[in-house]
């Protein structure tokens, strides 16, 4: 058994071998954005950058946000004129 802590919660929860733990990717970023931080890597598994990086974060997070990038910019270039702003 392993003790683990909740996200940012102060009660530990108790993890056992095989156990499944999901992980609401929603509820944490809407808690950095509360608190005022606006990074996108933990959609990402955690900034790859980082030293160290974390185990999980995707080494493919530049090319998704182009990825996202250009289809924003298509439907964005899709729209009638005026429709925005």
């Amino acid at each position: 058994m392993v003790l683990a802590e909740s996200f940012r919660a102060k009660n530990p929860v108790q993890a056992h071998p095989g156990d499944k733990i999901y992980i609401s990717i929603l509820r944490a970023t809407r808690e950095d954005l509360r608190s005022g931080v606006s990074d996108v890597c933990p959609v990402f598994g955690g900034n790859r950058s980082a030293a160290p990086d974390p185990t999980h974060a995707c080494p493919g997070f530049e090319m998704a946000m182009g990825v996202l990038l250009g289809v924003v910019y298509g439907v964005v270039e899709s729209l009638p004129s005026g429709a925005i702003g």
